[in-house]
């Protein structure tokens, strides 16, 4: 979740230092010591049992809504908002999400539209109650895996909600806005979500009690492109050789993730994901199929590895999936007809390979490490982004094992850009990079 300048569009900090309520506000309470150690913090009932009513606006031309994305109109009224108004106003490309990407994100299995919250004002002057969207926030749900150190124990398995595309119009940042949004769409979940044990959020910019950070990094796919539209200076033979990937042509035993590879691929990826301190678990193969499986708008890639046929078995021994989503320039609004249109930004989600040791039946038991594999499904990943997906940069973030691939694959820190996690109802220790499995936006 992108946040812009303030404390209006911070999720966190909106809740710490803006709060209106009294000190026995069980809302509040849960932010003075929710970072520390792994324990829920026990006030979610307290909360559920007052049923508190909607938040309260400010003046009167401001009212809650839905967005219902499945409404032609709806989805429309979104895509441009976000387009024009999504993320920090001092960055100089802005991510655009298409429409269809919007309804896939904010449709898992299991969602509720009243989570997609939005804020409306009345248009001045208009006779037939015209609004128009100002503002928005998202409860996404997902289950998230827990543990005290990586492989310490077993994970324990957390019904939460992922909080995102948190967005204000810029005329109305400063005014307290965002803080009301948060405690609207925390309310709400409260409320409709009864299972809902913690929330998690991500910011741009470091705020009081992170849990961690992480770090993206880049490699250059189409480098004319990103010349030609001011993203990196002009590179000399040798830049240019350096960025050449290791090989041009996917192995043979890498092919797209189909819907006969869903229960097999859930599988080896939930081992993965559980033998960090936070991970992402997913609880069904309709859930997965949903967030995996290649989509027609080439929005998502997931690519398997399978056995070779020496091994003598059949197995899958590899994922990695990723998003594209256009980065457009903030000063030209979603179009950027000089500059020959937006860049196409791939975006790293999940990578696993499997690499049982010779005592271990393939598909069962821990996953270990193999920084060589993983090289070689990142050189897969790069190859599809830049050959099928016509994306211009490939972007990574260093939580997992994606460290391990910045020296050989030759990824570039991206300047000034560092994710901050926060968890809310939840009191977890500081976690690193590496430590965290699971992909936040």
């Amino acid at each position: 979740m992108q946040s812009g300048p303030g404390i209006e569009n911070n999720p966190i900090l909106a809740l710490l230092g803006d709060s209106t309520d009294g000190p026995d506000d069980p809302v509040e309470q849960t932010h003075s010591i929710f970072w520390r150690v792994h324990d829920p913090i026990e006030r979610c009932s307290q909360i559920r049992s007052t049923a508190p009513p909607p938040v309260d606006l400010p003046n009167s031309d401001l009212f809650w809504a839905t967005i219902d994305v499945n409404n032609t109109a709806d989805n429309e009224e979104l895509y441009q908002f976000l387009s024009k108004n999504y993320g920090a106003d001092n960055v100089q490309y802005r991510l655009c999400y298409t429409r269809d990407h919007l309804a896939w994100i904010l449709q898992p299995p299991g969602y509720l539209p009243a989570l997609h919250l939005a804020l409306r004002q009345k248009i001045s002057g208009s006779s037939d109650q015209a609004s128009q969207l100002v503002g928005f926030v998202a409860g996404i749900p997902c289950t998230i895996s827990l543990r005290e150190a990586p492989n310490s124990n077993e994970p324990e398995l957390v019904p939460s909600m992922e909080v995102n595309l948190l967005c204000l119009t810029p005329a109305l940042r400063g005014l307290g806005l965002g803080p009301l949004l948060i405690r609207e769409i925390t309310r709400r979940i409260l409320t409709l979500c009864p299972r809902t044990q913690m929330a998690v959020y991500t910011t741009s910019v470091p705020l009081p009690g992170e849990v961690a950070r992480s770090r993206y990094y880049y490699q250059p796919l189409n480098i004319p492109r990103l010349v030609e539209c001011g993203w990196m200076p002009t590179p000399d033979a040798a830049e240019a050789d350096y960025y050449r990937l290791p090989r041009s042509s996917l192995r043979p035993t890498v092919r797209r993730l189909s819907v006969a590879d869903i229960s097999e691929a859930r599988s080896l990826l939930n081992r993965q994901q559980a033998q960090f301190c936070m991970g992402r678990h997913w609880d069904s193969d309709i859930e997965f199929q949903h967030c995996f499986l290649p989509r027609p708008d080439g929005t998502v890639e997931t690519w398997i590895i399978e056995s070779p046929p020496e091994d003598g078995t059949h197995h899958l021994a590899g994922l990695i999936s990723f998003s594209v989503i256009p980065f457009v320039p903030q000063t030209l609004g979603r179009e950027a007809p000089s500059t020959g249109g937006p860049i196409r930004a791939a975006f790293a989600n999940y990578a696993v390979v499997d690499c049982p040791r010779p005592a271990e039946t393939p598909g069962e038991g821990h996953i270990h490490p193999c920084p060589q594999r993983l090289v070689e499904i990142y050189t897969d990943a790069l190859i599809v982004a830049r050959d099928l997906c016509n994306a211009h940069l490939f972007n990574i973030l260093d939580t997992q094992h994606c460290i391990e691939l910045v020296e050989p694959l030759h990824f570039n820190p991206v300047m000034a850009a560092t994710m901050h996690v926060y968890i809310y109802n939840r009191k977890v220790r500081n976690l690193t990079a590496p430590e965290i499995g699971i992909v936040l936006s």
